[in-house]
């Protein structure tokens, strides 16, 4: 039985998007295209970049990283609540 039968939320959090694909940092359409590599809704689809050169905190990165993991919370409480 997989995960998704079972109704365990799947999320996806894709680190390093922009060097692998530059134009993602134009275009955020490309989530789409990686919703249907993965097979997974694009809001459960989650692009953050590690912080590997820098030197200084990024407000803005901190931002999507911490919003990624806020929503992996709230899908794991929905489905503990829902059991």
């Amino acid at each position: 039985m997989t995960a998704s039968e079972m109704g365990i939320p799947q999320l996806a959090i894709l680190t390093k998007v922009d060097e692998a694909f530059p134009e993602v940092e134009q275009n955020m359409d490309k989530v789409d295209k990686f919703s249907l590599l993965l097979g997974l809704s694009p809001n459960c689809i989650f692009l953050v970049r590690n912080y590997h050169t820098e030197i200084h905190t990024n407000d803005n990165m901190n931002a999507l990283i911490l919003s990624a993991v806020k929503q992996m919370i709230f899908f794991g409480e929905d489905f503990v609540n829902k059991k």
